[in-house]
């Protein structure tokens, strides 16, 4: 049996096989990774071998790791002023929650969470209640979503909000008091 290794179909497999054998080798690769970036060893062990292998450091910086941290830009704490004087502090926690504060003395803290939408998007929604000494009762929920700044120094994006009674029927909101709420907020930078 003579084959031809210069015919286009045997080029053509060559070709698939050495894109195969590629693929194939990045995966083992990619699953011979930990979590910390170190490499470990996949190889088979030969009885009286030396069984230490030295441990390669990969280097940061590459598309998954500005993924990674593009996910993250939120995490921090921001101010947002308040044009009607009740100033506020959030504070996004890396684990998707956040707490915020504010010194208005008719609710409480806020709780919540918060998510990545994509690109430098992020949602949020936090949870606040009335406190006890107001005549009203019931929760606030507020949501929306922001936009970072290209330097993840300042975001921006709309604020909504609900008003509920105990029993959970909204009695108030943005929507329905015909408001149009900007959520805007400053990173909180360390000073020296």
């Amino acid at each position: 049996m003579n084959r031809n290794l210069n015919s286009p179909h045997s080029v053509s497999a060559l070709l698939t096989a050495g894109c195969l054998m590629a693929l194939l080798t990045a995966s083992v690769f990619a699953q011979s990774t930990t979590a910390r970036g170190r490499v470990r060893n996949t190889l088979p062990q030969v009885e009286g071998a030396q069984t230490e292998q030295p441990q390669i450091d990969l280097q940061q910086g590459g598309v998954l790791d500005i993924l990674e941290r593009q996910k993250k830009a939120i995490v921090g704490s921001w101010t947002i002023p308040d044009p009607e004087g009740i100033p506020t502090l959030v504070t996004f926690h890396e684990d998707g929650t956040l707490v915020e504060t504010d010194v208005d003395h008719t609710f409480s803290g806020g709780r919540g969470v918060w998510q990545h939408l994509g690109g430098r998007q992020f949602a949020y929604t936090w949870v606040q209640y009335k406190k006890d000494d107001q005549e009203q009762k019931g929760a606030a929920t507020v949501f929306g979503t922001v936009t970072l700044n290209e330097t993840n120094t300042r975001f921006t994006g709309p604020l909504h909000f609900e008003f509920a009674e105990p029993n959970g029927n909204v009695v108030d909101s943005d929507a329905s008091l015909g408001l149009t709420l900007v959520f805007d907020g400053a990173r909180i930078r360390i000073r020296q």
